[in-house]
């Protein structure tokens, strides 16, 4: 499971969205292998390959790996799923699974000035966003330039997907703590 941690909610949101494959600005753009020969080639050829392909879950054997990569065998369609989700991971490709994520969020939140509460600690339940509500576009757009900052990317939550979750409350959310954990 995918856990960003930092000292601000940005920080951790950021964190997080690396673990899906974030990348910055200019980074590995080029990615352009379409099949999942090619593309099971180009995460063979380095650990950040291996680490996405553990990310998405591609647990293979050394001689299964050995056949398809020989093209002896193919993959199932499962297993070809899996190539191009952990392919689209190491090109650092906005990942469509992530609309489905239910976000958990530990630390300290704040509705308006009279209901701040560390969450997720001390036995208090995280606060738990709904992805699957969430309006993705500008998230999306942000990921794909590369320009998901801690501040923007906070932002954009908030308001795309926090809001769409759970209602915008009459008084502001904020983030007012010194750790978040976002899982």
């Amino acid at each position: 499971m995918a856990t960003g941690s930092g000292g601000t909610f940005g920080q951790a949101l950021v964190e997080f969205a690396r673990q899906w494959g974030y990348r910055g600005r200019g980074e590995l753009r080029s990615y352009d292998a379409v099949g999942w020969h090619a593309q099971l080639r180009k995460l063979t050829s380095s650990p950040r390959g291996s680490k996405a392909a553990d990310a998405v879950g591609l647990d293979v054997s050394a001689r299964r790996l050995q056949l398809w990569l020989a093209g002896d065998v193919t993959p199932s369609k499962a297993n070809r799923e899996l190539i191009g989700k952990a392919y689209a991971a190491m090109a650092g490709r906005f990942p469509r699974a992530l609309m489905q994520h239910l976000f958990e969020i530990r630390g300290r939140v704040s509705f308006g000035r009279h209901d701040t509460r560390d969450r997720g600690a001390g036995g208090t339940a995280p606060l738990r966003v709904d992805g699957r509500l969430g309006d993705w576009d500008r998230i999306e757009e942000a990921w794909e330039a590369g320009e998901l900052d801690d501040d923007l990317w906070e932002e954009l939550f908030v308001e795309d997907l926090l809001y769409e979750d759970l209602g915008e409350p009459s008084d502001e959310v904020g983030f007012p703590g010194g750790g978040y954990t976002v899982s």
